[in-house]
């Protein structure tokens, strides 16, 4: 019995060794597999990282790239700002320059108009109404404020060179003129700038315009028919002739 007994429990002993036995083995795979599993997943990721890597190296290369770029960009766009701030500044003091200048291209204008205006006032009354119309004109164009100075440059010298060629013309025309409070048309004839001749219209009265008294006068009847002559060739009335003609003295 007792024997029996002992052999009961060494099969017991021994079963429970297997068991254990098996549950060891079977844990060791299992810890084996997950050892193998998790060996797997480390080196997947190990390749996507290294993956990873290469386009992350790849695109900071790019991007490194790409700041050299922009940086050099950004020195040429300096240096274009530099550029533009110089000629903003030069801009800026040519208008300030011009300013000046056009300031001064203006009061010379109005010394010229005013010197030549006080000229033409005070010259010899030939064409009265036509050149008191050219400097009204001449006058009224410089004070546009819309007329840049050439433009008014123009207009001025353009009335001075018609009042310089009147120097090199002998013209006739007709004109109410006035000699001691008398009143009457007389045709009028200009020689260059140098004389101022009238006869009436009957012929019978002739005179000159006296420049130091600034007043018309008539002359003796001697130079009655000269002027007459004189006043038919300037019209075209009489082929050119010499004539003789009271010029009198010339005041400076």
């Amino acid at each position: 019995m007792r024997y029996l007994y002992r052999i009961v429990l060494l099969s017991i002993f021994f079963f429970s060794c297997f068991i254990v036995q098996e549950l060891q083995a079977e844990n060791f795979s299992e810890k084996s597999e997950a050892i193998i599993k998790k060996e797997i997943k480390i080196q997947e990721n190990e390749k996507k990282w290294q993956e990873e890597k290469v386009k992350l190296e790849a695109k900071y290369l790019k991007l490194l790239d790409k700041k050299e770029k922009l940086t050099r960009k950004k020195e040429e766009n300096d240096e274009k700002i530099t550029l533009f701030k110089e000629r903003i500044e030069n801009k800026k003091r040519d208008i300030r320059e011009a300013k000046i200048l056009k300031k001064e291209i203006d009061k010379l204008i109005e010394d010229i108009f005013f010197d030549f205006s006080t000229f033409v006032k005070n010259d010899v009354p030939f064409l009265e109404k036509e050149r008191k119309r050219r400097i009204a004109n001449v006058s009224r164009e410089i004070k546009n404020p819309l007329l840049p100075p050439s433009g008014k440059f123009r207009r001025l010298f353009e009335a001075i060179k018609i009042e310089a060629s009147y120097g090199f013309q002998t013209d006739t025309y007709q004109e109410l003129i006035t000699i001691d409070k008398e009143k009457f048309f007389a045709d009028i004839l200009k020689v260059g700038r140098v004389s101022l001749f009238f006869i009436d219209q009957e012929r019978r009265k002739a005179g000159f315009y006296d420049r130091y008294e600034k007043k018309w006068i008539f002359c003796p009847s001697k130079f009655l028919d000269e002027i007459a002559k004189a006043y038919d060739i300037a019209s075209s009335y009489k082929s050119p002739d010499l004539v003789r003609l009271p010029i009198g003295k010339i005041i400076k």
